[in-house]
């Protein structure tokens, strides 16, 4: 819609991984409001900083594609398909 410089590749990502891990930890059912008391970390702008130096979060890589953390490594994603 005429922003795409203001595009995030690697943030995003991280934004949805982050959620997705959390969404493994919570119950079926819990409402919104209570996913995200149970999960503050997910209100802080600032969580990326904990996985990615703002160095690397400027660089053209990181804008236009995956990269991977350089502070710490991400939450493992523990997905389990029923059916």
């Amino acid at each position: 819609h005429g922003v795409t410089e203001k595009y995030h590749h690697t943030l995003t990502l991280l934004w949805m991984r982050l959620v997705a891990a959390a969404l493994v930890e919570t119950p079926e059912g819990c409402a919104f409001e209570e996913f995200l008391a149970d999960h503050p970390e997910l209100r802080d702008k600032n969580l990326p900083l904990q996985y990615y130096s703002q160095d690397l979060l400027r660089t053209p890589a990181a804008r236009g594609g995956w990269v991977e953390p350089d502070l710490r490594p991400l939450p493992n994603l523990r997905i389990y398909r029923c059916c």
